[in-house]
């Protein structure tokens, strides 16, 4: 409106200058062409001012839509604002959702590679089932003949169980003959033990303890044991067949056995031990010939107690010749392993683990063991006897070591 009132103005003032100019200056031609010009600018005015007035129409239309553009663009950008946002969540959630795929993928993987394994191991073992049915039809056809075979044992055992009532009934008849000679064998026993104790309390003025000696020390050998870096030594003696008797104890865990006199030394195999009797056989190869003749036993009675005894071994391993020591035989008695045993008040020492102990006439009646030590204690040497080593050599021949 101000651009307007001002553009009138102006208009006005051009115009009555211009007249003023022309009244003053020019003739009437001139005048009325004037007049003319200014006619026609003051159309030209109009004109001008109708173009101005449909600009400003068309500005306030613009302005208007720009309005209407700005709103939308606001709402617009509002809009995608949303969008984005929504759209970084949904991104978000799926690359949780892809670490989630890529986990179970990676589980899926490992399942796959265990499936792979486990089908391996089935396979397998389907393989090993295969082969165990084929076993199992090869059983049962093992099976049925053994059937067969037991079907016809069967009436063999029916067959022998005949026979066999026939021979229950001879075997009575016999066991009544049988419990007889077991009475009359009875009686010859205790005969022959009367007998026995008899023929001991005789005079033994044929045997003396100190000739018997000589014959026994030559039959009696240093033990000498290795067991790795470490040695011990014991006692043992000759009785014949190539085998001599020492305790179990004197060679437990030897690697290598040495017997020796002052005679002659070699070396010794184990034959048989027994730890409950402490008794060991031992054996020298068919190649050594032996000087010693082999000592006899003889078994132990009740009127053995209190008479006159020998000991022979190497105390402490001392010496290349056995040593001998006298006593009496204190007791007989039955140890906690039911084995006959002796006390003897004969001088023992280590080292003589395993040596005889024997009578007046040289004869075996037990082998050395133990003895009990202490300030108050002499004279408590103990022994297994005879009867105990022929239980003992008994067995290994059952065994078949002999």
């Amino acid at each position: 409106m101000k651009s307007r009132s001002a553009l009138n103005k102006l208009g006005l003032l051009l115009l009555f200058a211009v007249s003023g100019f022309v009244i003053s200056c020019a003739s009437s031609s001139d005048i009325q062409q004037v007049q003319s010009d200014a006619g026609h600018l003051s159309q030209e005015i109009n004109s001008l001012q109708a173009s101005q007035e449909s600009l400003r129409i068309d500005n306030d239309l613009y302005k208007a839509d720009l309005k209407k553009l700005e709103d939308a663009n606001k709402q617009l950008f509002l809009m995608l604002t949303a969008q984005a946002k929504e759209i970084n969540d949904q991104s978000v959630l799926v690359t949780t959702q892809a670490d989630n795929i890529a986990t179970q993928a990676r589980e899926i993987n490992a399942q796959m590679d265990a499936i792979v394994s486990q089908s391996s191991e089935i396979t397998g073992q389907a393989e090993q089932i295969n082969t165990q049915a084929e076993q199992i039809n090869i059983q049962a056809l093992q099976i049925l003949d053994l059937q067969s075979s037991l079907q016809a044992q069967g009436i063999q055992i029916t067959a022998q169980r005949q026979t066999s009532k026939s021979l229950e009934d001879k075997v009575s008849v016999q066991g009544q003959v049988t419990g007889q000679l077991k009475s009359d064998l009875d009686a010859q026993k205790a005969a022959d033990n009367d007998l026995l104790e008899k023929i001991n309390k005789l005079p033994t003025a044929a045997c003396s303890i100190e000739e018997s000696s000589t014959d026994v020390r030559s039959n009696t050998f240093k033990v000498t044991v290795s067991s790795g870096y470490t040695t011990g030594n014991g006692t043992a003696f000759f009785i014949g067949n190539s085998e001599f008797i020492t305790n179990e104890h004197v060679i437990d865990k030897a690697t290598r056995i040495l017997l020796s006199n002052d005679e002659q030394s070699f070396y010794a195999t184990i034959v048989a031990t027994s730890r409950s009797r402490d008794l060991a056989l031992l054996r020298v190869g068919n190649s050594v010939s032996l000087a010693a003749t082999g000592l006899a036993t003889r078994t132990l009675i009740d009127s053995d107690t209190g008479k006159k005894i020998g000991v022979t071994g190497y105390p402490k391993g001392l010496g290349d010749t056995a040593s001998v020591s006298y006593g009496v035989i204190s007791r007989v008695f039955v140890d906690d392993n039911r084995n006959e045993k002796l006390q003897t008040d004969a001088a023992i020492s280590p080292g003589s683990s395993g040596g005889p102990v024997f009578n007046q006439c040289g004869q075996v009646v037990g082998v050395i063991s133990s003895k009990l030590t202490g300030a108050s204690v002499e004279g408590l040497g103990f022994a297994f006897s005879s009867d105990t080593l022929t239980d003992f050599l008994n067995d290994v021949s059952s065994r078949g070591l002999r």
